[in-house]
């Protein structure tokens, strides 16, 4: 399979064990398709070093600092070709142009360059099998880990602690219900009053934007709960209430009205409107349930029946 992903190694020769792991560390890398750029694999001899590390750290987009005391000293006071390179690494961290991951055999205390102290880095001394190593593939490809974890049934917790029920616990969706409620009043569709001097001539008609449009039925309720409202004033006036789809029609009235007076009996009315109408959804679906339950025993019995007779 093609590599896709390409790192730079940089580190101190602090001794040949110490250049011989970041030669492993470069093989396991290639190994789970990282391209891996480092002076070992790319530097051939008369080669200037500190123009291929300028180059390379230069075009790099993710690098690999390999942080040891050795190294953490030389980036720190600049000293030599590593104090070029400390530059553009500090600018390749500020500018946020390539990924910076510190690597240490160890532990991080007094291995990290005073500008990598912030970044987020690994700790590959158990070797080239553990979660570390692991956790270094996935920043480099990117990838992210999901464990799974076990999922419970909302409802049967919340059954559990409440001590009723699942089929006790509903959603309003699953008996095709929707709360009514009203969104503001359609300016634009007030209408005009006569004002000819006759009686009501002042009142016009109001509608209210209602979020959805009500079955037939929560209407029925709607309109007695207008009618009859367990509250009302002096001023309430039954019969003038109606539903055109998504819109309760107050017929004969004022705005004045409405905000004095007829608001809190709209609220109330819709209310009510929508206990009822979902009481009555709940009780259809119990008798439903039971009805369905009572065809699947009937089932079970025929079956185990004509299993019992035998010709």
């Amino acid at each position: 399979m093609e590599n896709d992903k390409n790192v730079t190694i940089l580190y101190s020769g602090d001794s040949e064990e110490h250049k011989q792991w970041v030669q492993s560390l470069a093989n396991e890398l290639e190994l789970n398709q990282i391209n891996v750029t480092y002076d070992q694999n790319s530097l051939e001899f008369g080669d200037d070093i500190n123009q291929f590390m300028e180059i390379a750290v230069d075009s790099a987009s993710t690098i690999l600092a390999i942080c040891s005391k050795e190294y953490k000293k030389k980036l720190d006071n600049r000293d030599g070709g590593s104090g070029y390179e400390g530059r553009m690494i500090a600018d390749k961290i500020k500018n946020k142009s390539a990924r910076v991951i510190p690597v240490v055999r160890g532990g991080f205390e007094n291995v990290l360059p005073k500008m990598m102290v912030s970044l987020t880095g690994v700790d590959l001394g158990k070797g080239f099998e553990d979660k570390e190593f692991a956790k270094l593939l996935t920043l480099i490809h990117g990838y992210k880990i999901n464990p799974s974890k076990p999922i419970k049934n909302p409802r049967e917790t919340i059954a559990k602690i409440m001590n009723i029920s699942q089929e006790n616990i509903e959603v309003d969706d699953e008996i095709n219900f929707h709360n009514i409620f009203i969104e503001g009043i359609i300016s634009e569709k007030v209408t005009s009053p006569k004002n000819d001097g006759t009686r009501g001539s002042a009142l016009y008609s109001i509608p209210f934007q209602l979020n959805y449009s009500p079955k037939h039925r929560w209407s029925e309720y709607f309109l007695h709960y207008w009618n009859n409202p367990p509250r009302f004033t002096t001023m309430h006036r039954s019969n003038i209430a109606s539903i055109s789809r998504d819109i309760i029609w107050l017929k004969g009235t004022t705005l004045e009205e409405v905000k004095d007076y007829h608001k809190d009996t709209l609220l109330l009315a819709i209310a009510e409107a929508n206990k009822s109408f979902r009481s009555e959804l709940l009780k259809a679906k119990k008798e439903k349930q039971v009805e369905e339950q009572r065809e699947k025993d009937f089932r079970e019995r025929v079956t185990k029946a004509v299993d019992d007779i035998i010709f």
